[in-house]
């Protein structure tokens, strides 16, 4: 059963532990771990063991305080540029990154915005995910891959770039 625990920055939710089994820990690729999602994720999965990488793309100071608070290792990816995953065997990548860097109306986002909205969103760490990570996964007939949206998805809001409606 779930526990709900509001605080004043955000809502958390505590999932009871069940009796302890031992297995061992997950390697873990969490893509936007400086979100507050990504924080959230990097905090719930390193707090049940596992072996956290989470991509960030320029607050170093915030992404040195996450390792240092859950011994998750950081890495810097740009994913508007080509890049290479990590050669690590991850069970669990969390496909979690996303920007909104325009808050023009729909008819007036620059084309530069609207490509580096669309690149950023779904497409390179999605593809590079199944590229790069699925292979093992599918070697070792084990893994998951998690893809997290945003609810501008579903329904838009003014002042989020249109993309996310399309």
């Amino acid at each position: 059963m779930r526990q709900w625990r509001w605080t004043a920055r955000k809502v958390q939710c505590q999932f009871p532990m069940p009796a302890k089994k031992t297995r061992s820990p997950r390697h873990v690729f969490i893509s936007g771990g400086m979100g507050s999602v990504g924080q959230a994720l990097v905090e719930a999965f390193s707090a049940i063991g596992d072996r956290v990488v989470f991509q960030y793309h320029h607050d170093s100071r915030t992404a040195k305080d996450l390792h240092n608070s859950f011994r998750a290792h950081p890495i810097k990816l740009d994913f508007t540029r080509d890049f290479r995953m990590p050669e690590v065997n991850f069970d669990v990548v969390v496909n979690n990154a996303g920007i909104n860097i325009s808050d023009a109306r729909t008819h007036e986002v620059t084309a530069r915005d609207w490509t580096l909205t669309v690149t950023c969103e779904p497409d390179r760490p999605l593809f590079k995910s199944l590229s790069d990570v699925f292979p093992g996964m599918v070697g070792r007939r084990a893994g998951r891959i998690i893809n997290i949206s945003s609810i501008y998805g579903l329904r838009g809001v003014e002042g989020n770039c249109p993309i996310y409606g399309f």
